[in-house]
């Protein structure tokens, strides 16, 4: 992702360079090239809000969770896996890390991904480990821990 930002600043270095040189002609050439970077910046301007909206729903579906597990200092189970999520194969999230990185930064507790660690989440009540049906998260506030459940099968874009 980075890379692509790093392209796209010398293609546009390269382009104003080339509107400058083509400037000093006048005439046809000179509009044409300012023509050309115009469209080329339009279209990274809209490539750009296109790329911003593909993140907007794992965002606001993480930051809801995140609201219901509310502030504290327990520790954060996540039983399933991130791959249940439909957000996070919009968001193109590929690891674990994703959503318990994410949860740490929105609530800045310990968070334990069962996915990740299984031996950590042992001793979970085996009500909490259960499957639940694709597409349902729960979150559940125990004495000294918040268990967040989802599902253990992956949600496909094709549904």
């Amino acid at each position: 992702m980075r890379v692509n930002g790093f392209a796209w600043a010398q293609y546009v270095v390269l382009l104003t360079l080339m509107v400058l040189k083509l400037s000093e002609k006048g005439g046809l050439s000179e509009r044409m090239s300012t023509n050309l970077l115009r469209f080329f910046v339009m279209a990274y301007m809209a490539g750009t809000f296109q790329q911003s909206l593909v993140f907007a729903g794992w965002q606001k579906q993480t930051r809801e969770l995140a609201a219901d597990i509310g502030p504290g200092i327990d520790p954060v189970f996540i039983t399933g896996t991130y791959t249940s999520l439909l957000t996070a194969h919009h968001a193109a999230i590929q690891h674990p890390r994703g959503l318990r990185a994410r949860f740490f930064y929105l609530t800045g507790r310990t968070v334990i991904t069962c996915e990740e660690d299984p031996e950590k989440c042992a001793d979970l009540p085996p009500e909490m480990l259960a499957d639940l049906p694709l597409g349902e998260v729960e979150v559940h506030h125990l004495a000294d821990k918040v268990i967040v459940r989802l599902s253990s099968q992956e949600a496909s874009l094709q549904d």
